[in-house]
């Protein structure tokens, strides 16, 4: 069977996705921004860099693989790697919608899925399901994780300003090595 062509690249359809859609990657992520920023071991840049770029279930990338097995966010499991991957790509405000914003969005990307114009398939469905997640979590999750990601984002930010002031103390644990018996991150033992 041939493999059907449309008339959309892959980066073209994600800059529409961005610009029409972004809310629904971020909100999607949002749990999983927030546990990032809370372990110090990636800026959310650098995470999103080497999400992006590894591979599949991220088998050209065993210490993130290990990471990610490593940290709990809510709704862990509710996307699949290659939908995590393309919602990390999408960033915006998370502001409100009403049903009626909902079901249009959900209409158009749904017409994505058949016809590829705008939207890669893959995308639309990606996208399908982020509306979808927001319509299950927004009115009820959304100021909650919000209010979690500031402060979190208000701690990381404490303990960077307080390490460029003092310095690293004795036994202060690196983001190498989270704990004192054996880091968390790599399985050394620590020194």
């Amino acid at each position: 069977m041939a493999k059907t062509r449309y008339s959309i690249d892959s980066h073209a359809s994600v800059v529409y996705c961005i610009t029409h859609y972004a809310s629904y990657g971020m909100f999607a992520t949002y749990c999983l921004r927030t546990a990032i920023l809370a372990t110090d071991v990636y800026t959310l840049s650098s995470f999103k860099r080497a999400f992006l770029s590894s591979g599949d279930d991220h088998c050209d990338d065993p210490k993130l693989q290990k990471f990610l097995k490593l940290i709990p966010y809510e709704d862990s499991d509710y996307f699949s790697v290659s939908e995590t991957r393309f919602l990390l790509q999408l960033s915006g405000g998370c502001s409100l919608r009403n049903d009626a914003e909902l079901s249009r969005d959900h209409r158009r990307v749904s017409r994505e899925i058949k016809r590829g114009k705008r939207i890669l398939p893959s995308h639309a469905k990606f996208l399908a399901k982020a509306i979808e997640y927001w319509r299950l979590r927004y009115n009820g999750q959304y100021s909650q994780w919000q209010q979690r990601f500031e402060q979190v984002n208000g701690e990381r930010i404490l303990r960077a300003t307080l390490r460029n002031l003092f310095g690293t103390m004795g036994g202060e644990t690196t983001m190498e090595h989270e704990d004192s018996l054996t880091c968390g991150f790599c399985g050394e033992p620590d020194d």
